[in-house]
């Protein structure tokens, strides 16, 4: 009868886990890949391109890659920042790469503005900061380079540096100094208006009052799309519409529940010569209103003529997309917080910045469009 009872047992039991692997869950299990060893570790910056090569830091290491047009790029390592300097992000104007970076000392922290000449670091900085001496944050509009700084008092600042040859000579912008609302989260150009992204406004070309409709949205990010339009998103997912004179009331909500986004945009073309097709928005995490668990990675949303429509949609689902399969993106980089995303501008590969895992690429591997760890 023991024997019997047994049998039944497992025969129950092999039943059972049969049927179960049908479950949608086990079929996401079956499509994850094991993740390659990144060839850039940790937590990684934002990507800037000067032609004909892409740049990304990590740590204190600061990493080139260049591209023939044809074939996969290659990866070099670049000349580190003297004393113990970590790189926090990085910007180009004039053709020149400038560098956010962190001093760790045993006793202290001190922030630097730095730039590469010639294959070595220059630290050289004239002029004044105004007492806004702890440097944040750094984006350029290909001509400028602007800073956030932060002084006493939680007040903020925004610093530009216009000249790119011999020692860099910084200064407050005009008007743009005083609370919280001047800490910048951003800046684009269309090549003849520049916005100034802060919290608590969009300013433009330096203007010291905000444009219509962008006050006290506390914005995350932005991005230039074509002549006089613009992209802005709010950490909580909401994207706007931006002209040089106004930012559209109406937003595209992107979530129905909790969401971090980074402020990191970018644009996805299928070919060089092409207009974009889709919109991306970085993803810290997620938790919609019907589900129990987090998603990170992004979500992405068609453009027409450069203008968002539609709904925003995770990569996979949609009729235009980055990768070929959602389940397989879901288990891999739809796992990992990202801090930035970009599309290689010759190469057309996207590249994302996680927040611990290195720096991660979407292309064809074994056959299939998919993310994983650049190697």
């Amino acid at each position: 009868m023991k024997n019997v009872f047994t049998g039944a047992f497992f025969s129950a039991l092999i039943f059972f886990t049969l049927s179960t692997c049908s479950d949608p869950i086990f079929y996401v299990l079956s499509r994850e890949h094991a993740p390659a060893d990144p060839i850039i570790s940790g937590s990684p910056t934002n990507f800037v391109y000067i032609s004909p090569s892409m740049y990304v830091a990590s740590g204190a290491t600061l990493y080139k890659y260049d591209n023939n047009g044809t074939n996969r790029g290659t990866w070099t390592t670049m000349p580190s920042v003297e004393g113990d300097a970590r790189f926090v992000s990085i910007a180009a104007a004039g053709n020149k790469l400038y560098a956010l970076v962190l001093y760790d000392s045993d006793s202290s922290f001190s922030t630097g503005i730095v730039r590469l000449d010639n294959g070595s670091w220059s630290d050289s900085l004239t002029g004044n900061n105004g007492g806004y001496s702890s440097y944040q944050s750094i984006y350029s509009d290909n001509n400028n380079i602007y800073i956030g700084a932060r002084g006493g008092n939680n007040s903020w600042a925004v610093l530009k540096i216009s000249s790119h040859t011999g020692t860099n000579v910084i200064a407050p912008v005009s008007g743009l100094t005083g609370g919280s609302s001047f800490e910048l989260k951003g800046v684009a150009s269309d090549g003849a208006n520049t916005l100034i992204c802060t919290a608590g406004g969009i300013y433009l070309n330096e203007a010291p009052s905000p444009i219509t409709g962008s006050a006290d949205k506390w914005f995350a990010g932005i991005l230039n799309l074509d002549s006089n339009k613009f992209a802005a998103i709010t950490r909580g997912g909401n994207l706007h519409m931006v002209s040089s004179t106004s930012v559209e009331s109406s937003a595209i909500n992107i979530e129905d529940g909790i969401a971090n986004y980074t402020g990191s945009l970018a644009v996805y073309r299928e070919t060089a010569a092409a207009s974009p097709v889709l919109l991306l928005a970085a993803l810290q995490n997620v938790q919609t209103s019907t589900s129990s668990g987090y998603t990170s990675g992004y979500k992405e949303i068609q453009l027409t003529n450069n203008t968002p429509t539609g709904n925003f949609y995770f990569p996979g689902i949609g009729n235009v997309r980055t990768v070929d399969d959602n389940e397989v993106y879901t288990s891999s980089l739809g796992k990992r917080p990202i801090s930035y995303i970009f599309q290689h501008p010759v190469e057309l590969v996207l590249f994302a910045s996680t927040q611990k895992d290195g720096v991660w690429s979407c292309r064809v591997r074994d056959g299939e469009k998919r993310w994983d760890a650049e190697e």
